[in-house]
């Protein structure tokens, strides 16, 4: 939002209700708050004010997309006129001066990245998965339906969906905010670390620390039930970027995922590559498929 000057300043809308962020955001990480608090600076000193203007006029909102080691940032403009052809080249220099990986502007059917860098626009995520000693030690009293006993890091109740997490490696720093989980993977050989690419904008899960937590709960249920076989294909409709085909992999002869995204599917492709993933397959329907008996 700008107050009567023209200046930019940070504010929430949550529940109905605009609640105006006059320091820190207290939310996102100490990465994300310097960021944010450069850009607000870049666009409200005299300087840069003037320099900048015309990737702000008319914007409605500033997205601030960061992945979990901090590694890489996105900016995202959004704005209710349309895009200022210079954008790309503005928005190269914007990127290069707060030292972000991609400046992306958006408007009504319009969306461009800064220096035309269409490569820029995702950020990469790595998650790790936990190897438990459940599946290299099998219960022999386990039976389909039913678990019993705990492996590393979880415990499961006999005949029950009940999973409780006593530890994950994606506990939160407390000094910084960020995830710990891919810095945990280091010390532990026996477990996966996959590294996915997470476009910009799309319509996937794009929570790192819940993503690795989802994961590591199938892995767990699909290890202590035994499931890994020769003959069962894995399908999953509306498949994002592939993050679930990409860990379940192991368990299954095939995976087919199924995503009308082009953007989405397009990365899920590459998460399959990056990941080893040699009996996944991503499929795009028809634009105007439906999913239905």
């Amino acid at each position: 939002m700008r107050d009567a000057e023209g200046h930019i300043s940070y504010s929430i809308w949550e529940r109905g209700e605009i609640t105006k962020i006059d320091s820190r955001f207290e939310v996102a990480s100490d990465t994300m708050n310097t960021v944010m608090e450069h850009t607000k600076h870049v666009f409200n000193h005299s300087t840069s004010q003037f320099k900048y203007a015309p990737l702000i006029e008319g914007i409605s909102a500033i997205n601030f997309h960061e992945n979990r080691d901090g590694s890489e940032m996105l900016i995202t403009l959004c704005n209710g006129r349309p895009l200022c052809p210079d954008f790309p080249a503005l928005a190269g220099e914007l990127a290069a001066q707060l030292g972000v990986k991609a400046v992306i502007g958006r408007a009504k059917k319009e969306r461009a990245v800064s220096n035309n860098q269409m490569k820029d626009a995702c950020v990469t995520e790595k998650m790790y998965i936990h190897i438990h000693d459940s599946i290299s030690n099998p219960d022999p009293n386990s039976h389909s339906g039913s678990s019993s006993g705990s492996s590393s890091g979880s415990s499961s109740s006999s005949g029950s969906d009940t999973h409780t997490t006593s530890k994950s490696n994606t506990d939160r720093d407390t000094d910084t905010g960020k995830g710990k989980g891919v810095d945990a993977a280091q010390d532990d050989s026996q477990g996966r670390t996959m590294t996915y690419t997470q476009p910009e904008g799309s319509f996937s899960n794009p929570n790192g620390d819940i993503a690795e937590l989802t994961a590591n709960w199938l892995c767990d249920k699909m290890q202590k039930e035994n499931m890994k076989s020769q003959n069962r294909k894995f399908v999953e409709f509306y498949c994002g970027n592939a993050n679930h085909g990409c860990y379940l992999s192991e368990y299954f002869s095939e995976v087919l995922g199924v995503e009308i995204d082009r953007e989405l599917c397009s990365a899920a492709r590459i998460n399959l590559e990056q990941n080893g993933i040699s009996n996944g397959v991503i499929i795009t329907p028809a634009p105007n498929a439906t999913f239905g008996s």
